[in-house]
């Protein structure tokens, strides 16, 4: 079995980091999401329900993402040859929705200035910088013919 390029390894790792920091934010949203109910309020209002709803659909994309990612890292080990697409279709995906995210935070900070969106700032950027790095490392030649190449 031919030994895997060096840069194999760092994409290995990199998606470790991407989906720890996933998982991090599944379980945070799902923290919020079991404090919901508890919640006290001035009035009726369905933002409480919309809330609601965005925490249940984060949580569960969070950490289905962060399984996914393991899934694509067992492909990487095992060559498949489907999995150099599949990275580059999904990272490419997630390259913007990291964005919008940290764009989102942006504005809540400029608006609220909590802690939350603060630590949303930090951790958007850290997804952001190594979705690119995966990214990066998986247009190198030597991946792809490792990947694709039979």
């Amino acid at each position: 079995m031919e030994k895997p390029p060096r840069v194999i390894i760092i994409i290995i790792l990199l998606l470790i980091a991407l989906s720890s920091i996933l998982t991090i934010w599944g379980h945070f949203a799902g923290s919020i999401l079991i404090q919901i109910p508890g919640w006290q309020y001035d009035m009726e209002t369905p933002f409480a329900a919309t809330i609601f709803w965005v925490f249940l659909i984060g949580t569960i994309v969070f950490l289905g993402s962060s399984v996914l990612m393991l899934i694509l890292i067992y492909g990487i080990i095992k060559r498949t040859r489907w999995v150099w697409t599949v990275l580059i279709i999904l990272n490419s995906l997630a390259l913007f929705v990291f964005g919008v995210m940290l764009a989102a935070f942006i504005v809540t900070v400029l608006i609220f200035k909590d802690i939350f969106s603060v630590t949303g700032i930090e951790t958007s950027v850290l997804a952001l910088l190594t979705d690119i790095l995966i990214i990066y490392f998986l247009m190198k030649p030597e991946v792809k013919d490792y990947l694709v190449a039979e």
